[in-house]
C-alpha cells in the first residue's frame, strides 16, 4: 500500500510536469530549472518545488509589477507571499501553495532577465531556448583568507555557545532551541570550509547532527552544548591545531563558564 508521503510526493511531480509544459508554451519565458534539494537530487517526499525562470528581458517589468499575474496564468494558488527582497538580481519573486489531496504543495518561483541569468551548478534543467551560462562551483579560498573564514567561525561558535548557555538557565526551551541550532550550523560551518576549501552555498546542506528533539531538561541541554564543543575541539585538533591554540584561553574561559552554571544547577536539582 503506498504510503500518504508518497502519494504527496507523487502530486507534486503531477504539478510540476503542468508547470513546466505551461512554461514552454510561454514564449516570455526563455528558460527553467530547478534548485534546492529536488534541482540536486536529494529531495525527499516533503521537499517544495524552487523553480528558477528566465524570462525575455521586456517582459521583466511586468512580472515584477505582478508576479501573481504570470502564476495565476498557469494555476490557481491557495496563498502566496510577496518577498522582494529574495528576488535575484533585477527579478522577481513569489511564495506559492497550491492546493492538493494531502495539503499544500509549496512553490518558490523565481524570475531574472534571461540577459543576467546564470543557472547554478547542482540545478535541474527543465527547457531552455537559448543557452543560459551555467555557473561554477565557487572557487577555492585563498589559504589566508580560508584561515580567517575557519577562525571567525570558531569564535562564532564559542560565543553562540556561551549565549545558549544563559538561555538554559533561563528556562525558555523555545530560545534555547533556536540558539542550538545556531550552535550547531557555526560548528557544521567550521567542518564544511576545512572539507571544501570554500564558503557554503545558501543551499549547500550541512550536517547538523542536532538531537532527534531539542532536549528539555537542562542538565542535558548542557550536555549537548558541551558536546559540539568537544566535536569542534577535535576536529580542530586534527585539522587547525594553530587555530585552536589561539583560542585555548577562550576555550578554557567557556568551560569554567560551562562547569560553573553546572554546578549551581546541580546544587539546585
Amino acid at each position: 500500500m503506498k504510503s500518504t508521503g508518497a502519494s504527496y510526493r507523487e502530486e507534486r511531480i503531477r504539478l510540476l510536469s503542468r508547470i513546466a509544459r505551461a512554461l514552454e508554451a510561454d514564449d516570455r519565458a526563455v528558460a527553467a530549472w530547478l534548485a534546492g534539494s529536488v534541482g540536486r537530487g536529494d529531495d525527499d517526499e516533503l521537499s517544495d518545488l524552487d523553480l528558477w525562470i528566465a524570462v525575455e528581458d521586456a517582459a521583466m517589468e511586468g512580472i515584477v509589477a505582478s508576479p501573481s499575474s504570470f502564476v495565476h496564468t498557469i494555476l490557481p494558488v491557495k496563498m502566496e507571499i510577496a518577498a522582494p527582497q529574495n528576488a535575484p538580481d533585477g527579478g522577481a519573486y513569489l511564495l506559492t501553495w497550491v492546493g492538493g489531496d494531502y495539503g499544500p504543495q509549496q512553490v518558490d518561483w523565481y524570475w531574472q532577465p534571461a540577459e543576467l541569468a546564470t543557472r547554478g551548478a547542482g540545478t535541474n534543467l527543465l527547457f531552455q531556448r537559448r543557452e543560459i551560462p551555467l555557473t561554477d562551483m565557487p572557487p577555492p579560498l585563498l589559504a589566508e583568507t580560508l584561515e580567517q573564514k575557519i577562525d571567525l567561525m570558531v569564535r562564532e561558535t564559542l560565543l553562540m555557545a556561551f549565549i545558549a548557555r544563559k538561555h538554559v538557565v533561563r528556562g525558555n526551551p523555545w530560545v534555547t532551541s533556536r540558539h542550538l541550532v545556531h550552535v550547531a550550523r557555526c560548528v557544521a560551518t567550521v567542518e564544511w570550509l576545512i572539507a571544501h576549501g570554500r564558503s557554503p552555498a545558501h543551499d549547500d546542506w550541512l550536517e547538523l547532527r542536532l538531537p532527534a528533539s531539542i532536549p528539555m531538561a537542562r542538565h542535558d541541554q548542557l550536555i549537548w552544548i558541551r558536546g559540539a564543543l568537544e566535536r569542534l575541539t577535535t576536529l580542530l585538533a586534527h585539522q587547525r591545531p594553530g587555530i585552536l591554540d589561539e583560542h585555548a584561553e577562550a576555550l578554557n574561559q567557556l568551560q569554567r563558564w560551562l562547569d560553573w552554571m553546572g554546578a549551581e544547577e546541580a546544587e539546585l536539582e
